[in-house]
């Protein structure tokens, strides 16, 4: 996801973290689940170019659990997720703004979990960063290469 990585590596590493949008309850329950070594499969499809970096959601993983958060993570190191909360409606969902020089990014990530037990789980994911439309969000954008607006949707699983 283009700009999903830029909002992770560039937006992340270099603009403050607003407060999140209000999200359902946590659901410790359901983040202990997920929580292990897994394989895990994706189909997805994207309009954000390769050097965005989005997490490839593919090969031998580890679901980390720190409290009602999961962390997604390639065991060979090379890609990982950005921390997402369990809710109690099914889904992980992570939500940020970041703002610098006048441009507001949103980050937006949700992952339903439509099955889970102990020997695996599927369900969907989406992701979408964009900006507040104003120039500095362009401009910064067309400097990396980037869209300002950037998407990711398709179905993920898990087997043990």
């Amino acid at each position: 996801m283009g700009f999903v990585a830029l909002g992770v590596v560039f937006f992340g590493t270099m603009f403050g973290c607003a407060p999140g949008l209000n999200v359902p309850a946590a659901d410790l329950g359901l983040a202990k689940s997920l929580e292990g070594v897994w394989l895990m499969q994706s189909e997805l499809s994207t309009d954000c170019p390769p050097e965005a970096g989005m997490p490839s959601l593919q090969g031998q993983t580890e679901w980390v659990r720190q409290g009602a958060k999961i962390t997604i993570g390639a065991l060979d190191r090379s890609w990982e997720t950005t921390p997402m909360l369990a809710t109690v409606e099914g889904t992980l969902v992570h939500f940020s703004e970041h703002k610098k020089l006048g441009c507001t990014m949103t980050v937006l990530v949700e992952m339903s979990v439509d099955s889970i037990d102990e020997d695996g789980g599927f369900g969907c994911y989406q992701a979408r960063i964009y900006g507040d439309g104003g120039t500095s969000c362009g401009a910064a954008a067309a400097h990396f290469g980037l869209p300002e607006e950037c998407q990711v949707s398709g179905d993920w699983a898990i087997r043990g």
